[in-house]
């Protein structure tokens, strides 16, 4: 924003100039993206019985993205990877080959004691070619995707309809109020409960419960 450098120009004449948004865009924050990813790879180098779990998934753009994530023993969690795939072969030989076979061979094979994927068929057949690859991981269950068809039957329960029904309409109500989420982000903060209303996903059925939960 030019307003924002001539501040700073005025400010540290000839000294300091913030970097304009395409210096961002471009270079300044795919640098350090790469060294922090780099750093990841190197800790987890350090490191035995790591599960690698994986997934495609679809932006509001419109666009294809995989998701690659890496799970320590003790439960901590790292995005090591989120490739665009728009446009380029979906089938399960590429998502292995330049997708989640390089980051395996990235931190080491010998690292990883599992594996867990969605079970859409170029997930689940890249899946095969790991285990297959590396036969002494373990292939784990998706229970997130398996409890999602339980949490759906669930709260299809007439006994849940007025709940779901109230609980739906009261966040709706809320969410189209500025004024009421200011004051609610504000006593949030105020009594540290954590988080505001939550919303209700057309197809994470488990998001009912969070909903609920938060309210």
């Amino acid at each position: 924003m030019k307003e924002w450098s001539d501040i700073w120009d005025k400010a540290t004449p000839g000294l300091c100039m913030p970097p304009n948004a395409t210096m961002m865009d471009d270079v300044l924050i795919p640098h350090e993206a790469a060294f922090i990813k780099e750093k990841a790879i190197s800790y987890l180098r350090t490191l035995q019985d790591l599960t690698v779990t994986f997934y495609s998934n679809t932006t509001r753009a419109q666009e294809s993205v995989y998701m690659v994530h890496i799970t320590m023993p003790k439960h901590q969690v790292f995005l090591l990877e989120r490739v665009k795939a728009s446009g380029l072969s979906h089938i399960a030989e590429h998502t292995f080959n330049e997708v989640l076979g390089k980051v395996i061979i990235s931190i080491g094979p010998e690292c990883f004691c599992g594996i867990s994927s969605d079970s859409t068929g170029n997930t689940a057949r890249a899946r095969t070619l790991v285990l297959k690859q590396w036969n002494w991981m373990i292939e784990l269950s998706d229970t997130c995707h398996q409890l999602n068809p339980l949490a759906k039957d669930i709260f299809k329960i007439i006994y849940f309809n007025k709940t779901i029904k109230d609980m739906s309409g009261i966040i709706k109500h809320y969410k189209k109020s500025s004024f009421t989420a200011s004051k609610i982000k504000q006593l949030v903060k105020e009594t540290q409960t954590g988080q505001s209303f939550k919303s209700i996903g057309k197809t994470q059925f488990v998001t009912y419960h969070f909903a609920g939960e938060v309210l």
